[in-house]
């Protein structure tokens, strides 16, 4: 991990949950690139 930085868990499959349309890590994304706002540790996006 690198430091400052931040992972977004996720149980299920998705290497591509972006692209799939898969809304929890899709609004953090936008979130981090629009903002320069990272989620808050431990943020767990559930199985759509």
């Amino acid at each position: 991990m690198i430091q400052g930085s931040v992972t977004v868990a996720y149980d299920g499959p998705g290497h591509v949950m972006y692209l799939s349309g898969k809304q929890c890590p899709i609004r953090h994304a936008i979130t981090c690139l629009t903002n320069l706002t990272l989620p808050e540790p431990g943020t767990v996006c559930p199985v759509e």
